[in-house]
């Protein structure tokens, strides 16, 4: 037998692109959510299932501000790389908004009305009726 001489395998990587991670993001988002993807991981990977939970999804400081998705690439069920992405992301909904701050709201409305302060229960004048016997 002829001796064997080392061999080497090697598998092709992929960078990936704005539209993978974009595709992958939107995968775990609500119906109608808006993203955007402002930077992400640029490592080579092996061909895989991009994947990142909504758990990955870190909370804002302040509405829209960026935060850093974490997710996975699984090559196998038992082997993933952890990976990032730096997004925007929020739904926007119709939604009723105070013109004025309410409580300064209820004390106008109660100066207009001429109710008390303090009392909670405004004293009515009804008139008497009688009833037809």
């Amino acid at each position: 037998m002829a001796p064997t001489e080392p061999v080497c395998f090697e598998r092709p990587l992929f960078t990936l692109t704005r539209e993978q991670v974009t595709a992958a993001l939107r995968e775990s988002l609500p119906e109608g959510a808006e993203l955007e993807v402002i930077e992400f991981s640029h490592s080579q990977f092996r061909k895989a299932h991009w994947n990142f939970p909504r758990a990955g999804l870190g909370r804002p400081a302040a509405a829209r501000e960026p935060v850093i998705w974490r997710g996975r690439v699984k090559y196998t069920a038992a082997q993933s790389v952890p990976v990032w992405a730096k997004v925007r992301a929020w739904i926007s909904r119709p939604a009723a908004v105070a013109v004025e701050d309410l409580t300064s709201a209820s004390q106008s409305r109660r100066a207009r009305s001429g109710s008390r302060a303090g009392t909670g229960i405004r004293s009515r004048k009804f008139r008497r009726f009688r009833l037809p016997e």
